[in-house]
Formats: structure tokens, sequence, C-alpha cells
């Protein structure tokens, strides 16, 4: 039945990327920048974790369209899935639930399966959408370190501007991968270690921020 599910559910995923190709073209118009000219970073290999800054809803789809040729499982908060239309179409799309209001942590579980099997996992470590006026990126939740630490499957890091629906060109930043790996320390605990890769993995996505920046500008200089 799960392999069933996982068939239907990448064939959807595959009829809204051809479908909504031309729409997305027109509306975000994204430009997409890779570290070093690395284009490979945007078809990665084997299993692996996807995390990225958090904008808006959009940024689903920019996930999906940044990296074409993989069936993309994101986590998404419990609240998307209550929704009347919204919810069926993120079930169908593979999204693995995730309850902020609970200590139910089956998505980690279900995360680690997934890599497990060579797929990829894609997780907003800010958990929300930010507020106006509040200092980006917010804290990072330490789940998707944990599920690195835990699967060996190499982190890859997406920063977008957010730029969506507009006349200027949306821009996306590609990195990685990081592995979770080479920043363990040994002679500390799994719970300091959890909350120091956290924040070297949250001050890499401000980074790229800030470079992202400086190829717009440099765009513009020209």
């Amino acid at each position: 039945m799960r392999m069933k599910f996982t068939f239907l559910s990448k064939a959807f995923m595959a009829f809204v990327r051809i479908t909504g190709l031309i729409p997305y073209a027109l509306c975000f118009k994204t430009k997409v920048h890779c570290a070093n000219g690395n284009r490979a970073l945007r078809h990665p290999k084997g299993s692996a974790i996807i995390i990225s800054n958090h904008t808006s809803v959009f940024d689903y789809a920019v996930l999906l369209f940044t990296y074409p040729l993989r069936y993309i499982r994101c986590q998404i908060a419990e609240l998307m899935f209550r929704k009347p239309v919204i919810g069926p179409f993120l079930r169908a799309m593979g999204g693995i639930y995730v309850n902020r209001d609970s200590f139910d942590f089956s998505f980690v579980e279900e995360s680690l399966e997934i890599l497990d099997n060579g797929g990829v996992v894609a997780v907003f470590p800010e958990s929300r959408i930010p507020l106006a006026g509040e200092a980006l990126p917010l804290p990072f939740k330490q789940s998707p370190t944990l599920i690195a630490a835990r699967s060996r499957a190499p982190i890859y890091l997406m920063y977008t501007d957010g730029c969506y629906f507009k006349k200027k060109r949306a821009h996306v930043l590609l990195d990685g991968p990081v592995y979770v790996q080479d920043f363990w320390d040994d002679t500390k605990s799994e719970k300091e270690n959890l909350a120091s890769v956290t924040e070297l993995l949250r001050k890499k996505i401000a980074e790229m921020g800030q470079e992202l920046e400086s190829l717009k500008a440099k765009k513009k200089e020209k």
C-alpha cells in the first residue's frame, strides 16, 4: 500500500511540475544561483536533506521547481494540513505532517525512513513565516540536524529572497553539501552538538542571504 501511494504521489508531483511550469515561470521568474557555479547543486544524488529560509507559503513551489528532478518530501506544519483544499493537495504531494503543538516526533522517524530509502526530505528550520521586524533568519529548530546526524545524509542549503509575484525576478542561492558529522565534537553531549551545529547552519543561511544580495547588487551595476 505504501509503495502504491509513493508511486501515485510521485506521479502527481510530476503532473504538478509539468502543468505548473509555465505559471511558475510567469509569476516567480526565478533566477537560481549556485555556489561556485556548481549547477549539480540543483540535482542532488541519493539521500539528501534540503533546508531553506522561510518567506511565505510559496517557498514550497520554489523548492519543487528549483530541484526539478527529485521527489521531494517536505515537512509541513499541521496548520496547512487542516486547510480544506491545501491539506489534501499536500498529502497527495507526499507532505510530512509535523504537529508543532504536541510532542509527536513521528515526523522524524518518517524522515529517517525516507532518507534510508535514498529519498529527499525538505525542511524549513525556522518553522514559521517571520513577522515584520523580526531578525532573520529566525532561530532554527534542531530536528533537521538530528535527522542528518542519525541518517548521515548530506544537507543542501537554499536561500530565497521571497520576491514573488512582482515585476522583479525572484532570486535563489544554493549551496552545500554540509555533512553534520564533520562538525560533530565527540567530547560534547548530543544536546550540545545539536545546538552548535544547528546554529552553524543558521549562520550559513544568513551568510547566503548576504551573498545573494551582493550578487543582485553586482548585476545592477552591469
